[in-house]
């Protein structure tokens, strides 16, 4: 594993998303590799680490203080709200992306999300050329853990391979954040899949009974699902513990693999053929193709 040895000197340029209910914060800036002249983008991701379910019995003189403080904001009736200091010590998650190129600062700015209908027609003309102008390297990642094993596997069976996205524990249930990678590289998305594709896809499906077993979860405790338009077009699959929600498993986002299967079975050319009403950020540039 590479580290990154920072010059002391950071310069931040932006916050790129902020939301106080989900806890985190994306901010843009500027810093250096150690030694050298140049500064280059990054992006930082800063969130809230989920609760140490273990730390829950040790709070009780906390809340008794913070109950008979003068922090109290609000009374409505039986509802109370407080101020309070940390009643559980949770520390702080940190993703990194350096450098960040416009393509990784555009995907993560804040934009109005706006809904579009894209006909078999207008993913032809105009989505297809948009993955075909994206430079092959921003999947470059996805090579590094399929042939130098450079995260963490948990799964692999024949020609698809299962990887971890949380990288704290497997001891709270709801850390079943994990992704799916097929060997084949040539399927960018779900607009390709059809009736030859049911293996693989099946595959995938059946990985819900070793993550189940790893996270010590029943299978209809995790959710499996595509994301249509993905952040990144390299065929892939997420699995998410039902319970977690997010934006990422939203209506006219996210698919479940159950339905992409079936819909296959009952007709092989359904996703070049059907029309998909999807969730576009509104100014990014797949947005700007499919407006133009």
């Amino acid at each position: 594993m590479s580290r990154i040895v920072y010059d002391p000197s950071v310069s931040f340029i932006e916050i790129l998303e902020e939301n106080p209910d989900r806890c985190f914060i994306t901010l843009l800036g500027k810093l250096n590799k150690k030694n050298e002249a140049q500064e280059e983008n990054f992006v930082i991701k800063i969130k809230k680490k989920e609760f140490n379910l273990n730390d829950i019995k040790l709070i009780s003189e906390k809340i008794k203080i913070v109950l008979s403080s003068p922090q109290q904001k609000f009374n409505n009736d039986i509802y109370y709200k407080f101020v309070s200091d940390d009643l559980i010590e949770n520390k702080c998650k940190v993703d990194l992306i350096y450098p960040a190129d416009s393509k990784v600062i555009d995907k993560y700015r804040r934009k109005s999300l706006v809904l579009f209908e894209e006909t078999a027609e207008i993913y032809k003309e105009k989505t297809l050329k948009y993955i075909q102008s994206i430079d092959p390297n921003h999947v470059k990642w996805i090579h590094n853990i399929l042939y130098k094993n450079s995260e963490n596997i948990i799964h692999q069976i024949e020609n698809v391979l299962v990887i971890t996205q949380d990288y704290n524990s497997k001891d709270n249930e709801n850390l079943v954040n994990c992704l799916g990678i097929p060997y084949n590289d040539k399927i960018f998305s779900l607009r390709d899949l059809n009736e030859i594709h049911l293996p693989l896809l099946e595959k995938f499906y059946d990985g819900k009974k070793e993550l189940a077993k790893y996270y010590n979860v029943t299978e209809n405790q995790i959710r499996c699902f595509v994301h249509y338009p993905p952040s990144f077009y390299y065929f892939h699959v997420h699995y998410l513990h039902v319970e977690y929600e997010s934006y990422s498993t939203g209506i006219n986002r996210a698919i479940d693999l159950y339905s992409i299967i079936n819909n296959i079975k009952m007709k092989n050319d359904y996703y070049q053929t059907f029309p998909l009403e999807i969730l576009l950020q509104k100014g990014s540039k797949l947005y700007n193709s499919l407006h133009n």
